[in-house]
């Protein structure tokens, strides 16, 4: 049975950056190159970026509400608490199937991983093999959870991890 081992939650300040514009008397969004806030789990088998929140969940919202969370990096912690505590309780991949944005990373087909601490924070640098091409996964991580991500990888990674 998988276990989960650890978890680096989110810790940024808002919800993914998005700039209202205003044409025709209609507001729009234009979503920033960031589009979702993930909690990241770290199991004995797979990483699960857990999607908080994503701005493809904008899509069904009218423009006053869009609005009103784009402002709002205000309900910020009210939204993340809430979709954390859909996480509580559940398997790695009822985890994984609680919204569409969600993905996973198994070790077994992760070429290599790079922990980069920056000033600001830190973040994962993850080359995938997919269908047997190499993809570049970039993931926010807490600087202060860096050191306990990078030992949990090469646990389960070794030789893999820079």
């Amino acid at each position: 049975m998988e276990r989960i081992l650890f978890v680096a939650e989110d810790e940024s300040k808002s919800p993914p950056p998005i700039q209202t514009v205003g044409t025709g008397g209609l507001m729009q969004a234009r979503v920033g190159r960031e589009r979702t806030r993930y909690d990241l789990f770290f199991t004995d088998k797979r990483i699960i970026a857990a999607s908080l929140f994503s701005t493809a969940d904008l899509s069904g919202w009218g423009p006053a509400a869009q609005f009103q969370t784009i402002a709002a990096g205000v309900k910020w912690k009210k939204m993340k608490a809430e979709k954390r505590s859909q996480f509580a309780g559940k398997t790695p991949d009822e985890i994984l199937h609680l919204d569409q944005n969600s993905f996973e990373l198994p070790y077994q087909y992760i070429q290599s991983a790079q922990v980069v601490k920056k000033l600001g924070g830190g973040k994962l640098i993850i080359h995938v093999n997919v269908g047997g091409r190499i993809d570049v996964v970039e993931l926010p991580a807490p600087k202060n959870k860096l050191n306990d991500i990078q030992n949990i990888l090469n646990m389960y990674m070794p030789g893999r991890v820079r």
